[in-house]
């Protein structure tokens, strides 16, 4: 949206629709859905709300059909958008609609089966990646796929280098996750593993980046086992300085570990769910590939302990190893954040925008069609 409006030579004044978010809110689209009736995450909850999904996608079809847009931009949420998308297409069909669709960040096919990329085919008019290496998934397939850069890390890499590393301090990381099933799942796995390191290294101070909205619950947990006096809760933007001076993270796999990876941070990646989705994610996940800068750099740089194999002695073996031996780990670990940003195309020095310029010009060519 910001692209849109500030780098379109011609001026265009953009009117956004959508299901939004705050931000996207506060920026001026006009909201047609509530986005947290669609906040489903693993195989079990969208699966047990199908039916649900499905009569609130037919809705959001017959509002764009009657809206007319010039332009219809899908974001992530693989199962909503794809769905979307296919019903969108034959509306626009069966009325003589030729609006072009549009997809932004692509389904994680490589962690799970890369044949699935033949399900987006002759969908979407282009689908835009923001992680390096899964654009040739697509392009097998020959789907026309363009790879522009990621705002997210533009961002985190920027601030990396602006931001002045704390010395002297034993500070630690602890990311159980940025939403309630990981919570759940993840943090008290967390804290037994923090228990058991505490025994052994007494002065550690614990910071835990956390959303408002998880705040009370969090500090409950944290208030029950004693540990309010050596577990902090920070704000992520407002505490960086805090979090780029960690020497090592304890992290429920996802975007995060990626840009702890960037901030040369040694990491150990975790993750717990249910016993049904951990099941199902055992024998369809590429566990070689589900930690996002293990794919990108193509080295298992970043231990993942998954489902039964994230226990809190395992969790303390690894911590052990990386806090006892820090220095080489944080060379390995800074090493891994060259590569990554090299992978991405950028030049540490040059980093202005990128995604914005780059999507926005090539949805201006798309509009002009």
């Amino acid at each position: 949206m910001k692209g849109l409006t500030n780098y379109n030579k011609n001026k265009i004044n953009f009117n956004f629709f959508g299901i939004a978010g705050p931000r996207m809110i506060d920026f001026g689209i006009k909201n047609i859905f509530d986005f947290n009736q669609m906040n489903l995450i693993g195989f079990l909850g969208p699966l047990l709300k199908y039916f649900v999904l499905s009569k609130k996608i037919d809705e959001i079809v017959d509002y764009v059909v009657k809206l007319k847009p010039n332009l219809v931009i899908t974001v992530d949420s693989k199962l909503f958008s794809l769905n979307l998308a296919k019903r969108l297409k034959k509306r626009f069909y069966k009325e003589n609609l030729k609006i072009p669709i549009v997809h932004i960040v692509l389904p994680t096919i490589w962690a799970y089966s890369p044949n699935r990329a033949l399900k987006w085919k002759n969908v979407f008019d282009r689908l835009y990646s923001i992680i390096p290496n899964e654009k040739k998934y697509f392009d097998k397939f020959k789907i026309n796929t363009m790879y522009c850069g990621n705002p997210v890390f533009e961002n985190l890499i920027k601030k990396i280098n602006n931001t002045k590393k704390i010395k002297n301090k034993k500070i630690c990381l602890l990311l159980p996750g940025s939403r309630k099933k990981e919570i759940n799942y993840n943090l008290r796995i967390i804290i037994k593993s923090v228990k058991m390191i505490n025994n052994k290294f007494e002065d550690i101070n614990w910071v835990l980046p956390t959303l408002d909205k998880f705040k009370e619950k969090i500090s409950k947990e944290i208030r029950d086992n004693g540990l309010e006096e050596k577990i902090k809760l920070v704000n992520f933007n407002e505490k960086f300085d805090l979090i780029f001076s960690s020497k090592v993270a304890i992290a429920c796999s996802g975007t995060v570990t990626m840009e702890l990876a960037l901030a040369g941070i040694p990491t150990i990646g975790i993750y717990k769910t249910d016993f049904i989705s951990g099941l199902i994610g055992k024998y369809l996940v590429n566990m070689s590939n589900v930690i996002l800068p293990n794919f990108i750099s193509g080295q298992s740089i970043i231990p993942f302990l998954f489902q039964d194999k994230c226990t809190p002695k395992n969790i303390f073996s690894k911590f052990d190893d990386y806090f006892e031996n820090n220095k080489r780990y944080k060379r390995i670990f800074e090493e891994l954040s060259t590569n990554l940003v090299s992978k991405m195309k950028y030049k540490s020095n040059k980093i202005e925008n990128n995604f914005q310029k780059k999507i926005t010009s090539d949805i201006l060519k798309l509009l002009k069609k």
